[in-house]
């Protein structure tokens, strides 16, 4: 040894026996002292060891400890240690079973009291230490089966795991180190087919939590919280989040100084406690998922234990905004109960803790500038810490927002049960006890800029992190639905409000310009029309067919039921190329795909209108169905804080269109060819396609992007032929994800219910359409004139439902806000089904008694004019039911909407006039009738379960 290193050993013996002396009689009353001088035995170890010694002595020869200590456990071997006494090799075979003498019981009891777990007191002469004594407790015993039979697989694993994966830090449970050790089964995939493995694990976890200090020992919770907190009898105090059995809650219930305040435990079914045990306690168990918005509103603190750290960051993130979405700004708290790792020179326990966490669950022990960059990424900012059981040093002091105070308090607890998810996005639930951690409580803020102020150098802690303030999030939650009462989030400056002061923005509009919600009102109104007139033409070129059937009949030499066949075609392509639009508008974009679909159906409208002969009519009569449609694939928009105002507007363009054609027709065959009907409605696509060309803009707005990563808007001819949306597309779907996306949203339970009930009830709709001109000749003897007029009836109903819906629909929302504190549902949307359900019912039922019993075509004027006015009504009510509740996937549900509509429409116009002379007007009404009676329980499910739905589909299929 050189002189200079044995100077330097000297002082730092003399500097650790200083430390010695300082420690208090029992020492382990000074944890921070005790940590120091260990840490500083462990470096005078490795300066008086060889490189030789190290490598062989602690790295290789590891593993070798664990195994010994493990088959001495199993081997009862302990337990006969367990008095005190000296026992022999010979009496521990005795007491266990075994064979006298056993060579590999001594080999293996070598290795015990080599590392001081058994000394040896002479010969095969055994006795206990504390270490013994210790994993003589089950609890204690099963940590160290936890991590030799659970985490040492995994950890054997990981480097060969690393090395295939580009040594990347593992993102999901689903795939991650362990997952990949235990033959794709993750930590709690295992434990629920291995139920003893969790047992294990939970016993682990409850004596882990023994004995640790309250993190009210050191947080001031009663100035903080119990003193603070608002005036209302129904305010609640603290949300344990993922709290489990709720001992959290029952130790600060017992605090003197707590005054009122409810106090609420939140986990899964099969984690909480006894809810009657709680209740006395004055505790409120709730059910609730980490990955799912946080139902109670601005409570005074959320808390949060020993959670974070089995997440990677992504889902931290979004555990995080879920809970400050829910907080009150200057008032709510958020504490995070986590280890906080120093920065540089991070100690053994915790650096070993958090390869056990990569390893189990792909979860991370964050340092102290992980968990600056991780809040900040989620809009919140650490103010002050304080170190207290496992920390070196003392106040640290954080950032500090202005508009808030803050605060951190390390603790060293566990125990909870909390919520794991082991599929992609989050996927099942599974439910154990969690991880042991060192935990942080500190304050953070939103913090518009992410800046952050560098922390002191501090070593690992265990702290609680409380977070006062937060992020602006889209308000809206998969439990309580929509926060549109602006009086809810009064203290959030940072919501922006629709022009009445009143209304919150959904979706929350950005900062950028080139945001289509930050497009000026007339640039807006103008873009609505344009894709208002595009949505009108496809019924009103459909249905127009449904008047030129005799004359067309007339001139092929075939039965107008024949001629039918095209007209059926084409409703069934409007419907089909909608969804296909939308699965192109995905990959290349919106404006793109109108302007060429538009094109298309203006070539295809000429073909049909100067086609000789039905075959040459029938093949441009369908395909102009097909690409006419695409702007009837969504129902997605620029102008959503007034969203049910335009979609009453759009969908008054789809149900107006299907009349308006047929009633034009009607007026122009009296004195012109039947051709003519069909180059107005040319020259009508003409003109939408230049308006197109002309105010047409790219409305499809990437949300998950900075506005930095926005894709650039320059050339307007660029983006109207798709060049610059090709351009950007790697900042969008891939091509199968953009053509999955609208399979995805029909395989979701909720949009397959809503559009099959809208299905069997508009399809009657289209039915009629296409044949009620045949029964009027036949049963009233109209001409092509009479039946025009006779048109005017569903237009009136169509405006009458526009103007009184529009309010209808206003109403019941308010109602609904009012009820619920500021909040919509999207369940909610779905009562005005049953106010329109009379007019649905009366109008087939009088409709099918008049056309059998020939009454008064005034009468049947009436009948029609009530369905559709009914129709109208629901056509809304299930459009913004399914917006409000997959507001990402708008274009996907618009597109689904239209096929569900022309889908039905097309089957009854197949069989609807042989249908009613087989059968009789009267039958063949009323049962329509009947299956829109039938057909309104759907609502009831959807009213009833949808919520449920919808948070099992988010887990099944994920987020869009």
């Amino acid at each position: 040894m050189s002189p200079t290193r044995r100077l330097s050993l000297i002082r730092s013996i003399k500097t650790l026996l200083a430390e010695v002396k300082k420690l208090p009689d029992d020492i382990f009353e000074d944890q921070l002292r005790r940590q120091s001088i260990q840490q500083r035995l462990i470096r005078l170890k490795h300066d008086t060891s060889t490189p030789f010694e190290r490598v062989f002595g602690e790295l290789c020869f590891q593993p070798h400890q664990s195994a010994a200590a493990r088959i001495a456990l199993e081997g009862k071997w302990f337990e006969v240690l367990a008095n005190g006494n000296p026992h022999t090799a010979q009496d521990i075979a005795l007491a266990t079973g075994a064979e006298p003498e056993l060579p590999s019981q001594a080999r293996i009891m070598m290795v015990l009291t080599a590392t001081d777990i058994v000394e040896e007191r002479g010969y095969r002469t055994y006795c206990a230490t504390p270490v013994t004594q210790l994993l003589l407790d089950p609890g204690w015993a099963n940590g160290l089966r936890h991590f030799f039979d659970q985490c040492g697989p995994s950890l054997i694993n990981l480097p060969g795991y690393l090395e295939r994966n580009g040594y990347k830090v593992p993102q999901d449970v689903a795939t991650g180190p362990f997952a990949d050790a235990w033959g794709g089964r993750n930590t709690w995939a295992l434990y629920e087919a291995e139920p003893a493995r969790g047992a294990i694990f939970n016993s682990f976890m409850t004596k882990w939590k023994e004995g640790t200090r309250k993190w009210t020992d050191t947080y001031p919770a009663n100035t903080r919280l119990c003193e603070a907190i608002d005036d209302s009898a129904d305010a609640v105090l603290l949300v344990d989040i993922g709290g489990g059995s709720g001992h959290v809650l029952k130790e600060f219930v017992k605090d003197p100084t707590r005054r009122t305040g409810r106090l609420i435990l939140q986990d899964l079914p099969n984690a909480l406690g006894d809810a009657k045990e709680l209740e006395e306690q004055g505790i409120e168990a709730m059910v609730y998922n980490l990955f799912t918005p946080q139902p109670i509103k601005g409570a005074k603190a959320y808390y949060l234990r020993g959670i974070l750290h089995d997440w990677p960051d992504r889902a931290c993130r979004e555990i995080l905004s879920n809970t400050a979405a829910s907080m009150r700004k200057g008032y709510s708290k958020l504490l995070l109960d986590e280890m906080v790792l120093p920065d540089a020179n991070v100690p053994l326990k915790g650096a070993f803790l958090d390869l056990s966490m990569m390893a189990l669950e792909t979860g991370a022990e964050r340092t102290s500038r992980q968990w600056h960059d991780l809040l900040a990424s989620a809009g919140l900012r650490i103010e002050k810490i304080w170190a207290t059981e496992y920390g070196l040093e003392g106040l640290t002091s954080l950032s500090i927002n202005r508009n808030s105070e803050s605060s951190v308090v390390r603790q060293a607890t566990s125990g909870s049960t909390i919520t794991r998810i082991s599929q992609k996005p989050f996927g099942e639930v599974k439910t154990v006890s969690p991880q042991p951690g060192f935990h942080a409580l500190g304050t953070c803020t939103m913090d518009t800029n992410h800046h952050v102020e560098k922390a002191p150098r501090s070593i690992a802690r265990s702290t609680s992190i409380e977070v006062e303030a937060l992020k602006t999030e889209l308000p809206q939650t998969y439990d309580d639905g929509y926060i549109l009462d602006a009086a809810q989030l009064a203290s959030n400056a940072s919501i922006k409000l629709a022009h009445d002061g009143q209304t919150v923005l959904i979706p929350q509009p950005s900062e950028d310009p080139d945001d289509p919600l930050n497009w000026c009102q007339s640039k807006k109104h103008i873009i609505l029309a344009v894709v208002c007139a595009c949505t009108f033409l496809p019924d009103y070129g459909s249905v127009t067919g449904a008047i030129t059937l005799i004359p067309q009949a007339a001139e092929y030499g075939i039965t107008p039921d024949e001629v039918n066949h095209s007209q059926s075609g084409n409703q069934f392509m409007v419907g089909a190329g909608g969804v296909v639009a939308v699965m192109f508008s995905a990959y290349f974009g919106r404006l793109p795909v109108l302007f060429w679909f538009m094109i298309v159906a203006t070539a295809t409208a000429a073909g049909q209108a100067g086609a000789h002969g039905f075959n040459g009519f029938f093949v441009p009569r369908v395909l102009n169905g097909f690409f006419a449609g695409a702007a009837q694939g969504s129902l997605s928009g620029p102008d959503t804080d007034e969203i049910r105002r335009k979609i009453n507007i759009w969908q008054a363009s789809v149900i107006l269109s299907p009349y308006l054609g047929p009633l034009l027709a009607s007026f122009m065959i009296t004195r012109l060819s039947w051709r003519w009907p069909f180059w107005i409605y040319t020259i009508e696509t003409g003109i939408c396609l230049l308006a197109v060309i002309i105010w047409g803009d790219e409305t499809f707005y990437d949300r998950h992007l900075p506005e930095e990563k926005q894709p650039p808007r320059r050339s307007h001819l660029l983006r109207l032929v798709g060049v610059e949306q090709w351009r950007s597309r790697h900042s969008r779907n891939g091509v199968l994800e953009a053509m999955m996306r609208a399979l995805r949203t029909i395989a979701r339970p909720v949009v397959l219910l809503a559009n099959f009930y809208y299905m069997c009830t508009f399809a009657w709709v289209v039915g009629i359409n296409a044949t009620l001109a045949l029964f009027l000749t036949s049963l009233y003897g109209f001409g092509p004139k009479q039946t025009g007029f006779f048109f005017f009836a569903p237009i009136v109903a169509t405006i009458l439902a526009e103007a009184i819906g529009h309010y209808l629909h206003d109403t019941l929302a308010r109602l609904y806000i009012r009820r619920h504190q500021g909040r919509l549902e999207p369940e909610a949307r779905l009562t005005v089904i049953y106010l329109a359900l009379p007019f649905l019912l009366t109008g087939l039922v009088v409709l099918g008694f008049a056309l059998e019993r020939k009454w008064h075509y005034m009468v049947t004027a009436v009948a029609w004019g009530m369905y559709v006015f009914g129709t109208m009504v629901v056509s809304v009510g299930i459009s913004a039911y399914q917006l409000d509740a997959y507001p990402m996937e708008s274009g996907e549900v618009g597109a689904w909407i239209n096929f569900s509509r022309t889908a039905g429409g097309f089957i009854v116009a197949y069989f609807q006039v042989r249908w009613v002379a087989k059968v009789g007007a009267e039958v063949c009404f009323g049962t329509q009738a009947a299956v829109c009676a039938v057909v309104v329980l759907v609502v009831v499910v959807l009213q009833v379960w949808g919520r449920r739905l919808r948070r099992w589909e988010e887990k099944r299929f994920g987020k869009l």
